[in-house]
């Protein structure tokens, strides 16, 4: 039956062009959705959307799958998925995509590398796992075997970890920001002006000091890259209103991070985002 499963969760994949969030949010648009899909899931079906390990939440039924990716692409005005691969495993299929999408008053797209293990049982969907790191997705759909790609997946994605940054800054979740952080980490902001600081202590003072001074703030991702050899660089957008003030304030600024296991070491701050970019690019290739 390894083979219907396959074809059974490749064809309940929206196509590449279809935009996932309008699919969601829209009721009509889903509900006709739903209703052409129920007979391929079980009622009690399950759908685990991704998050920090051992806060992940399980929703149950189609209208738990909706709820799940109503929460992920909450910061995105568009969402859509193209499939890369589709491995099968048995009662299991592990599905690899990459994932674009777009905030508002943005028009470039950011890529993610997205995974999933879908659970087939007697020709329904059980349930739907979503996982942002790919090693993770291999290892639940025991596909523990050493492939290239299984290889490759063991390789942290830099961009969706930048995204995770961002989204607990957002949140003002300082604990979460500097779990992505070495111990002896660095944060660069001379470029800028600001200074630079060294160690966690020094970092979480820094943000706690900086993100405290606003009411209202907001961080928008323009453009994020994974250079390789450890090194990303991205584009930000950040809008803010101080504390007892009226006007909304924005700065457009460039980071170059450099990585060591799936954290940061060293980030470098610019507001010449050319500068940046120069620098991020002869990082790279002294790495290599």
């Amino acid at each position: 039956m390894s083979k219907e499963n396959v074809e059974l969760v490749t064809n309940l994949q929206p196509a590449a062009d279809v935009d996932i969030a309008e699919l969601f949010r829209n009721d009509d648009i889903w509900s006709a959705l739903a209703d052409a899909i129920a007979p391929f899931f079980r009622p009690d079906f399950e759908s685990v959307a991704p998050g920090v390990p051992g806060t992940e939440r399980v929703h149950v039924g189609l209208d738990g799958l909706r709820a799940a990716w109503l929460e992920w692409i909450e910061p995105w005005l568009t969402y859509r998925t193209e499939i890369e691969q589709v491995i099968d495993a048995g009662d299991r299929v592990l599905l690899l995509t990459h994932d674009y999408g777009r905030r508002e008053g943005v028009a470039q797209e950011v890529k993610v590398d997205g995974s999933a293990v879908w659970t087939v049982g007697n020709g329904k969907i059980v349930r739907a796992c979503f996982y942002t790191a790919r090693s993770e997705a291999f290892a639940a759909a025991g596909c523990g075997i050493l492939t290239d790609m299984a290889e490759e997946s063991r390789i942290p994605d830099l961009v969706e970890l930048g995204e995770r940054i961002r989204e607990a800054t957002v949140r003002r979740d300082l604990d979460a920001i500097m779990a992505f952080f070495t111990a002896d980490a660095v944060w660069d902001a001379s470029p800028m002006g600001i200074g630079t600081f060294e160690g966690q202590a020094a970092i979480r003072g820094f943000w706690e000091d900086w993100i405290s001074s606003y009411e209202d703030f907001e961080l928008q991702t323009v453009e994020a890259h994974d250079l390789g050899n450890g090194v990303s660089f991205g584009v930000a957008v950040q809008r803010g209103r101080l504390l007892g003030s009226s006007g909304q304030l924005e700065l457009r600024y460039a980071a170059v991070n450099e990585w060591e296991d799936g954290k940061i070491a060293r980030i470098t701050n610019y507001t010449d985002i050319d500068e940046a970019r120069a620098a991020a690019e002869r990082l790279t290739q002294e790495r290599a």
